[in-house]
């Protein structure tokens, strides 16, 4: 995490990466004419960029242009139900892998917080007639979905940095109030230096 640019937040024991005044140091008012995503770059490259390539890439960024890569480090990843799984259970293979080798398989997490979304829908084997079919239904769901259940349930307690909604949540409802506005960093070295998570 970089320091150029970093200002305590007034009241509070954390402070902010200031990509205002990074961007405006190069072209002055430039950041009142970028688009909210550009904004939401510059301050991820104005937190965690090399320094010695900060005014390159924030310049790219002012004049619009695509020459140049720069890093990406969100402060979570919200995976969807089918590739989140996926995802993770490549992680889980990896653990095996290691542990097969004698290492520490519990070093093995997501680099970043990363939030599973378990989208289901419980299918409808039982109707309305029987007074029991909901019961039902979800038995015949819990069944054919046994290992992927508990698959994601282990994710819950085997990953440090994930989080998933449970697995027998019937209906995907909005992310928003799970979601963080601003995170923090507590790295000893680095204070406690907050980001922003999900702008509005």
């Amino acid at each position: 995490m970089n320091t150029a640019y970093r200002k305590p937040l007034e009241g509070t024991p954390y402070s902010f990466f200031d990509a205002r005044a990074a961007v405006d140091a190069i072209t002055p008012g430039a950041y009142d004419q970028l688009p909210y995503t550009s904004k939401v770059l510059a301050e991820n490259l104005v937190r965690r960029c090399d320094p010695s390539a900060l005014t390159d890439s924030l310049k790219q960024i002012i004049d619009r242009k695509r020459d140049l890569d720069f890093p990406w480090y969100p402060a979570r990843v919200v995976c969807h139900d089918i590739l989140g799984q996926t995802a993770l259970v490549d992680l889980a293979g990896l653990r095996d892998a290691i542990a097969e080798k004698g290492g520490d398989p519990a070093q093995v997490n997501p680099v970043v917080p990363t939030q599973l979304v378990v989208d289901h829908s419980l299918a409808v084997e039982c109707g309305g007639f029987d007074p029991d079919a909901f019961n039902k239904n979800r038995a015949i769901e819990d069944r054919r979905n046994e290992d992927r259940f508990h698959f994601i349930d282990w994710t819950k307690k085997g990953l440090s940095k994930c989080r998933c909604d449970s697995a027998r949540q019937w209906h995907l409802a909005s992310d928003q109030p799970r979601a963080n506005v601003a995170c923090h960093s507590s790295a000893r070295w680095c204070g406690l230096p907050g980001y922003a998570c999900r702008h509005r």
